[in-house]
């Protein structure tokens, strides 16, 4: 089965409702890369595990379209709008799932999920009607690369498949892939700066400075501030400074001071 989905001119603004803007944060999953999934609309050719209506027996041949941080509106096909998993057949249409914000989560598996919920009611088969929602999991694979192009408006064969499951009595579509941004990589440390390195090097050699040169002194028998190692030139570092100011702003105010007499 081919369905070829009728495209807008991606060169032009979208002039559809605000829920068609990405909802991609960088950092939302800490540890894994999944921007290039967010960088195209994924499509699955399949001729089983559809979504079929359930007074039918016979399962069609579909196509299922996934879109990560987005949704499928400028695909203009129904019921896509609005949905971010979607389900073009001949037998029947379905939207499996939408999310309004960042649907990647970490949480509940040592693995990286997509989650998308809400999609079309759907009567289970408890004959309780639900809605159809889907769940993609992420195996690491670091060879499993998913390229993209230039373009968010680009529909490309999702690659590397493990498998896909829909569960009537859940109403849920299970998918797996294989894919190098779910090995996770360790989250990076704050580095410590060349400045902060200096501080603590200069704190730790003056500490060391005043007990080592204390405990010398102490040995030889001083007492009171002779305890002190240098103290002669502690006691005067104050005059130091004072005249070492003194001495500048002198040298400065002479300068700026004519050394001729006005005729």
């Amino acid at each position: 089965m081919q369905v070829t989905p009728l495209i807008k001119d991606p060169t032009k603004p979208y002039a559809g409702n605000s829920s068609h803007q990405r909802f991609y944060k960088p950092y939302a999953v800490p540890g894994f890369d999944y921007f290039n999934l967010t960088a195209a609309v994924w499509a699955l050719n399949l001729n089983q595990s559809c979504v079929s209506p359930r007074s039918s027996s016979n399962t069609s041949p579909c196509i299922l379209y996934i879109a990560f941080c987005q949704n499928l509106d400028w695909l203009v096909l129904e019921p896509c709008k609005g949905s971010s998993v979607c389900q073009v057949a001949d037998a029947a249409n379905h939207s499996l799932g939408a999310s309004s914000e960042n649907p990647f989560a970490s949480d509940d598996v040592p693995a990286l999920q997509a989650k998308f919920f809400n999609g079309d009611p759907y009567p289970s088969a408890s004959e309780v009607t639900c809605h159809l929602k889907t769940v993609v999991t992420f195996t690491c694979s670091r060879k499993a690369k998913w390229l993209v192009g230039g373009s968010t408006h680009t529909v490309k064969q999702a690659p590397w498949l493990r498998f896909i499951k829909f569960n009537a009595n859940t109403c849920q579509m299970d998918i797996g892939f294989f894919f190098a941004g779910a090995c996770k990589y360790p989250e990076q440390k704050e580095q410590v700066g060349a400045g902060t390195v200096v501080i603590i090097v200069f704190s730790i050699s003056f500490f060391l400075y005043l007990v080592i040169g204390s405990l010398i002194n102490v040995s030889q028998g001083r007492s009171g501030v002779e305890i002190l190692p240098h103290h002669n030139f502690w006691q005067m570092l104050p005059t130091y400074i004072k005249e070492g100011f003194m001495f500048t702003f002198c040298r400065s105010s002479r300068r700026n001071s004519s050394d001729y007499s006005a005729i």
